[in-house]
């Protein structure tokens, strides 16, 4: 790989989150420890509008991007429970120039990815071209990635990134089957459960620029 080649973590997440314990450094010595793996920025949700705290954790982490704009980009969560004060969201920030796109997280807001109150969203990634990162996990009902082939069915042109690559090796298949069938699907590689054979095997399948590197 060149060496000034610029590294983007295509997920990470800033913020408190209730679900379970993760450490977290300050944000400086966060930047500080990723920029001294070769990270040059990091795309980011926020943890606590993922909890419940939507207008909060969006706008306290479009704060820290603006503390932090060399290193940090944002994703604007948005929750189909509250698809007013999400929209509203999306608008605000959506051209903001560290803007990376929209989060969905199905299974910690409690609504599956076939709810109706997706449908402003995928209607706004489909005419505008905002990419959307969605949890993705085959084994959870609420967000397996094969859910989207009927979805991409009606809004074939969102762009969207299957976060965790689908999570097992079944939502893996699903992921890279929905890559060749649409040319604007991603897959992101943070935490699912690869080994080395598989990283290789996810290249070849899904081709090398459609994967995107996430810690």
């Amino acid at each position: 790989m060149p060496k000034d080649l610029p590294i983007i973590d295509a997920h990470g997440h800033l913020g408190d989150y209730s679900s379970i314990f993760i450490r977290q450094l300050p944000l400086k010595e966060a930047i500080a420890f990723s920029n001294s793996l070769g990270i040059k920025q990091i795309a980011a949700s926020s943890l606590t509008a993922i909890g419940g705290k939507l207008k909060l954790g969006n706008s306290e982490l479009f704060k820290s991007i603006d503390q932090y704009p060399d290193n940090l980009l944002g994703y604007v969560y948005y929750n189909p429970n509250y698809i007013e004060e999400s929209l509203l969201d999306i608008n605000t920030y959506k051209d903001h120039p560290n803007f990376a796109g929209v989060k969905i997280h199905p299974r910690d807001c409690g609504a599956h990815l076939l709810d109706p109150g997706y449908e402003p969203l995928w209607e706004l990634s489909d005419k505008e071209g905002i990419a959307i990162s969605c949890h993705t996990w085959e084994g959870e009902p609420a967000n397996s990635p094969a859910l989207f082939f009927s979805i991409m069915e009606r809004y074939p042109q969102m762009i969207i990134i299957l976060a965790h690559c689908g999570g097992t090796y079944r939502g893996y298949q699903d992921s890279y089957r929905l890559a060749h069938q649409y040319p604007n699907i991603y897959l992101d590689i943070n935490g699912w459960l690869y080994s080395a054979t598989w990283i290789e095997d996810v290249i070849e399948n899904a081709g090398e620029d459609r994967v995107l590197f996430g810690t």
